[in-house]
């Protein structure tokens, strides 16, 4: 499918519009001047250049757009991502339950560590304040 949307398509895009490249002095198509050139002589091959000029750059993509639709294609894909989102958010929650896991392991391993007497906290207060000022 990939190969036909890259090589195919395109050529055949370009293939259906080579009977409306004429030789306006000759009055022939330039690819073939066996065959009269359609927009002079508007007969039966002018019909069949028009159609197939609409048909294949429209009509191909209709089909597989037509084709998506039908197998539900969009809907799977979004269906997907749903699971796909839901499944990366319970990996994260676990990953995250285990690491607040290994964080209270940790925590409760440590020593309890007394807190600094209130007259030094004062005094980092003052130092900080100090530190401020002078950097000002």
């Amino acid at each position: 499918a990939i190969l036909f949307g890259i090589l195919v398509y395109p050529m055949s895009c370009v293939s259906s519009l080579k009977p409306f490249h004429c030789h306006l002095e000759l009055e022939l198509v330039i690819s073939d001047f066996t065959t009269w050139c359609p927009l002079v002589e508007k007969g039966r091959l002018f019909a069949w250049a028009v159609a197939f000029s609409v048909l294949l750059p429209l009509g191909i993509p209709a089909v597989m757009l037509a084709a998506l639709l039908w197998f539900r294609i969009p809907e799977m894909a979004a269906h997907s991502q749903e699971v796909t989102t839901l499944r990366a958010l319970v990996e994260h929650s676990i990953t995250r339950c285990r690491h607040d896991a290994a964080l209270r392991r940790l925590r409760d391993s440590c020593p309890e560590r007394p807190s600094p007497p209130p007259s030094k906290i004062r005094l980092t207060t003052a130092l900080k304040r100090h530190a401020a000022n002078w950097i000002q």
